[in-house]
């Protein structure tokens, strides 16, 4: 489980003013998803089946795996490898985006 912050950059052009956040570059089909979780719900306990990238929108997570646990919040993002035991609990109500790809570039 490695959980990063999102680095973005700024925009300006064609009189533009907004940051952008990329959030996956794939060689092959990508499932993406988004979710919302009410604070007290969870995604429960399971194995990746593919790599995944679960990003934080709003709201406030913990994520856990066997051997750890941790607080995901916005603008953050928690990337699990296939087969591996994780879940995760809504702290506060919470928007998510989830990529699930075989090939994260």
């Amino acid at each position: 489980m490695n959980i990063f912050k999102l680095t973005g950059k700024h925009i300006t052009h064609y009189h533009s003013n907004v940051h952008s956040f990329p959030l996956a570059l794939t060689r092959d089909a990508a499932h993406i998803q988004l979710m919302t979780l009410q604070k007290g719900n969870k995604i429960g306990l399971h194995r990746a089946t593919t790599p995944q990238r679960l990003y934080c929108v709003s709201g406030l997570l913990e994520v856990r795996n066997e051997s750890s646990i941790e607080l995901v919040k916005p603008y953050h993002c928690v990337q699990w490898e296939q087969g591996e035991l994780h879940e995760t609990i809504a702290l506060e109500d919470a928007q998510l985006i989830v990529i699930e790809t075989n090939s994260f570039h």
